[in-house]
């Protein structure tokens, strides 16, 4: 089913990347639309297709369905990124915390504890660090 109208808006959920969401006309649920344009009426045939697809693992797709369940008071984007901190680093993950980085508005700062020309961002409770040649970190552990 392709959507043609309506206030989609874009998922800022790791593993989703490309994603959108909105509010079912019911108000009593949400509707999920791929980047090809097709549309899941829940999060269960989301993580079915994630899997069927081979974009996730298991324990990916475990951590994305609790996540999409609590997405009652959901914006344009979250306001506590402190959930990031448990999920597994991988391509979907670089990719995500890397477009969270340069898709904020908040201005980058210096710290003089890190090498020269590095910069950081606080987004959402959670530092997220730039290296000179643009990787993006949001641990210092990483």
């Amino acid at each position: 089913e392709q959507h043609t109208s309506g206030s989609w808006k874009d998922c800022a959920f790791p593993l989703m990347s490309g994603w959108k969401f909105k509010l079912k006309t019911d108000l009593l649920g949400w509707e999920f639309m791929c980047p090809n344009g097709r549309i899941f009426k829940s999060r269960g045939p989301v993580i079915r297709y994630l899997m069927d697809e081979g974009l996730v693992t298991y324990s990916q797709a475990r951590e994305l369905k609790k996540l999409l369940k609590n997405i009652k008071n959901f914006g344009n984007t979250r306001t506590n990124d402190d959930h990031l901190k448990t999920l597994p680093v991988d391509q979907n993950f670089l990719i995500f915390i890397k477009s969270r980085y340069y898709n904020s508005e908040i201005d980058e700062k210096e710290d003089t504890s890190f090498p020269e020309g590095w910069r950081k961002k606080m987004i959402n409770g959670v530092e997220y660090i730039r290296s000179r040649e643009g990787n993006i970190f949001n641990s210092r552990k990483l």
